[in-house]
């Protein structure tokens, strides 16, 4: 499977990389460099861009039929004046919001947006709990950036490698699915 993502990217057009700020929920861009730009050839519906590591980029991916993951890198095309659609994925932690909405804003960006459609944001839980009041706040400034936001359930199971529904996938899979116009694979 590595050798066919591999082979499928380009070179790295911009390899930005993160800097640690200290604070996890500053969301200005003054000590983050953005993410790294890489000219692909292959072709999806649409992009799971993972915003920081471990941001269930690829579990996305496998869950959904044609679609990729974008390995931590935005995906331009070499072709002028075409563009990938793409979607940021974000783990529901302050660290995972702030990242997501430095990428939001870094896709507004004139040089940026001729190559990505940015459909929204999928967060995606951490563990079991609820959120505390400072995620849900990242959270709601997030929302005012995107055209779409969607906050995926917690699925047991998930952190040990399962990586299908056991049944009818929840509603929230469902909708997001829906409103990006994907299908959701079948139980592996």
């Amino acid at each position: 499977m590595i050798k066919e993502r591999v082979s499928d990217w380009g070179g790295i057009v911009s390899p930005g990389r993160r800097r640690s700020s200290g604070d996890p929920a500053a969301v200005t861009t003054a000590d983050w460099q953005p993410l790294p730009r890489r000219v692909v050839r292959a072709q999806a519906n649409m992009w799971w861009l993972g915003v920081h590591a471990g941001a269930g980029e690829t579990t996305l991916a496998e869950l959904t039929a044609g679609t990729r993951a974008a390995d931590h890198a935005w995906p331009l095309r070499s072709v002028s004046g075409a563009s990938h659609d793409v979607t940021l994925v974000a783990r529901l932690t302050e660290e995972g919001v702030a990242a997501a909405h430095r990428a939001a804003l870094e896709a507004r960006g004139d040089e940026l947006s001729t190559h990505v459609r940015l459909h929204g944001v999928v967060l995606i839980p951490e563990r079991r709990e609820s959120r505390g009041a400072q995620v849900r706040l990242l959270e709601r400034q997030l929302g005012k950036v995107v055209s779409r936001l969607w906050v995926l359930p917690w699925m047991e199971g998930w952190q040990h490698g399962q990586r299908h529904f056991d049944g009818k996938a929840p509603a929230t899979y469902r909708q997001l699915c829906r409103d990006l116009a994907l299908d959701l694979r079948s139980a592996a």
